[in-house]
């Protein structure tokens, strides 16, 4: 069994931040989109994909089937989301995607 300490983690837990973002519909292969977080140690830190949804409607090119999303801690203040759509070019819905940061000692 591992514990914190193996990944260089010398304590508890100092922050945990959570969020949603949303990728605009309509954009081609995905898009992306940011936001803006407390500042953490990126070095000390882990971001957590929690999920992802869309408000589809049931056709073939909303049914969110085959997106995909990707989460980047891009420095010590962003988080960015990548969506890819690996069927089609276009999705029409936005699709909301949830994350969870832990910063630890």
């Amino acid at each position: 069994m591992s514990n914190l300490s193996q990944f260089g983690f010398g304590g508890g837990i100092k922050s945990i931040q959570r969020g949603i973002i949303t990728l605009s519909g309509g954009t081609l292969g995905g898009g992306t989109s940011s936001s803006t977080i407390s500042s953490v140690n990126t070095d000390k830190s882990i971001l957590y994909l929690l999920g992802y949804s869309t408000a589809s409607t049931n056709t073939i090119q909303d049914d969110g089937i085959n997106r995909m999303a990707y989460l980047t801690l891009t420095n010590s203040t962003t988080i960015t989301a990548s969506g890819a759509d690996n069927t089609f070019s276009v999705y029409y819905h936005p699709l909301y995607v949830s994350w969870q940061l832990v910063e630890y000692y």
